[in-house]
Order: structure tokens, then sequence, then C-alpha cells
């Protein structure tokens, strides 16, 4: 039997059937079971709110209280804010610049990600929920949930996520998906909750959701397992149709997310992949974790099947 498997968390219902144990979450959370946007992020054990009112510092600029950039745009018209053109008018897009497409640009509903102009290794930087442009922004996309219709499914091995549109229409290159949404870990956690597993799982490809997720001074590792979103079940491929972003809204404490775009343009009923060896777009990475994958014991074959498939799943060799 067919339901929505967000319970209504999400704008958009996305059919799966009853998979027990699992809990669905629209944002990631700490291991203990508290929210991002609730703690700090050099302190886990912390519980000071991240983003309240906004203020303007001696220079004008805008900030939360607690120090969180935020930009004061406002409209009485209706129209978009922080767009692409309006660095001058907006301190978010002056700092961080916007890559998204202007709402109403092209044909499709959702902005569009210019992933080609998007500086390699650098984050998304939206802005916060502390910035004063509200439902106007179009420096959001990532903070509004899943819009596009998806559905879980059987795929060729086990479960897997599936574009499925009531109308025959592509989704372009450049869409968001989804965030990544997990239970947050540490490093040890990571480890510990990968030693669980049981071999004959591991020589399977099963059980191990952990997605580490390497930005520059940190490695944040995200477990989907029994806690995420539709972002825990995309497969594997060795020639994906995804790729995986870490955005930031806005700059301060708050913690980094992990988007899901679109890196082509997208069929209707077709399985959404992306490669677990660049889950983070930084190509360097790539190599390095092929060569772990192949020296390493705990190393899973790959089955995606595609013609570019290297033989062998990537393995981090931080769990």
């Amino acid at each position: 039997m067919q339901f929505d498997i967000s319970g209504g968390i999400e704008p958009v219902r996305i059919f799966a059937e009853e998979i027990k144990g699992f809990e669905y979450i629209g944002d990631s959370q700490l291991s203990d079971g508290r929210r991002l946007s609730s703690v700090e992020d050099a302190a886990p054990d912390g519980g000071q709110a991240i983003f309240d009112t906004v203020e303007t510092d001696e220079n004008g600029e805008s900030m939360s209280e607690n120090g969180e950039y935020a930009c004061n745009c406002t409209s009485t018209n209706g129209e978009s804010l922080c767009t692409a053109g309006k660095g001058d008018m907006c301190d978010c897009v002056g700092q961080f610049g916007n890559f998204y497409s202007e709402p109403g640009a092209t044909e499709n509903p959702q902005q569009l990600l210019n992933l080609d102009a998007l500086p390699e290794n650098l984050p998304l930087v939206e802005c916060s929920p502390a910035c004063t442009c509200y439902d106007q922004c179009a420096k959001k996309v990532t903070q509004g949930g899943v819009c596009v219709p998806l559905s879980v499914r059987r795929a060729a091995y086990g479960l897997g996520l599936f574009y499925t549109p009531q109308e025959p229409l592509v989704l372009p290159k450049g869409t968001f998906l989804s965030l990544y949404a997990g239970e947050y870990l540490t490093q040890s956690e990571a480890h510990s909750r990968w030693s669980a597993i049981s071999v004959k799982d591991k020589e399977k490809g099963r059980g191990n959701y952990t997605l580490s997720l390497r930005t520059p001074g940190q490695t944040i590792h995200i477990d989907p397992r029994w806690k995420g979103n539709v972002g825990r079940f995309l497969n594997h491929s060795c020639e994906p149709n995804c790729v995986l972003h870490y955005v930031r809204w806005g700059i301060g404490r708050g913690w980094a997310r992990v988007a899901i775009f679109t890196n082509r343009n997208i069929r209707p009923e077709e399985e959404l992949t992306f490669d677990y060896a660049n889950a983070s777009g930084q190509c360097q990475l790539t190599d390095q974790l092929l060569e772990e994958s192949t020296t390493s014991t705990e190393r899973t074959r790959c089955l995606c099947g595609t013609n570019r498939c290297r033989g062998w799943m990537p393995f981090d060799e931080y769990l």
C-alpha cells in the first residue's frame, strides 16, 4: 500500500510503501534528537538558538543577535528579493552571489542552480532564516522542502528514488530535489555504527547509509538509516544524474547542510542517483576515495551497471 512517507512534512506527497523502523525528518538532527536549528555548530552539547531577530551593526550591515550575517531586504509590491541582479541592494547577494535563476525566468516553476557557474569547493550560501526577505527571497531554494514529485520504488537492487510527475515533463538540470537529511554524527559515532554492521551486510552493500561530507576544515557524517528523508533512497551510480553540494543558510554559527540537485535533464520515471565517491562535489577527492576502495578489505562491489562502472563502491577511510 502506497502512502506519503513524509507524513505531510514536505510540500508535495512522496509515495512509498511502509518502511519499518524509519522516521521521516525534513531537516537533519544531532544523534541525541535535537534539531540543527536549535544548537550551535561548534558545541553539539549546547542549546542556544542560532537564528533570532535581526539587528544592524555599527556599519549599517544586518546581523542577528548572535552574530549571524543577514540582509534586511523588504518589498511592498510583491517583487522577488535577493536575485542575482540585486547585488548592489542585497547584502547577502553582494557578499556571496546568487547562482539561482530568477523566479519565473524559465518555464519550469522551480528555480534552477547554475552548476557551471558555482565555484568549486566553496559552499552554496543562501540567505539565512534571520534575513527579512522571508518568502519573497530568491536565495532560499533549499529551505522550502521537496517540491518535485518523487516516489520511493523497487529499483534493480533494493529501493530507489524516482522522478514521477503526473504530466510527461522533463526535470531540468540544476533542479533542487531535497536535502540529504539524517543524524549528524561525530567521527567516533560514525565509526561505531559502521563497525556494528555485519560482515555479510557490508559485503552486499547493505546497512551503511552514512554520507561523510568533507568540507574545508570539517568532515560531517550524516546517517539517514533510521532518521532521514528522501535523500536516503538515492542509490549510487558511477554515471549519476544528480550531484550533492553543501549549503549554508547564512554565514555564522549555523550548521552546513547537504543539498541534492540534478546535474542533467531527468526524464519521467527515471531513477535518481549520485556518485558516492564525489558526493560533496569536490573532484579532487574522487581519486582518493577510489584508491581507498581498491585497497580496503571492506570494499563492496559496485552493481550500478553503467558503461563507466568502476567495479567497486567507494570506501571512506573515515569510517
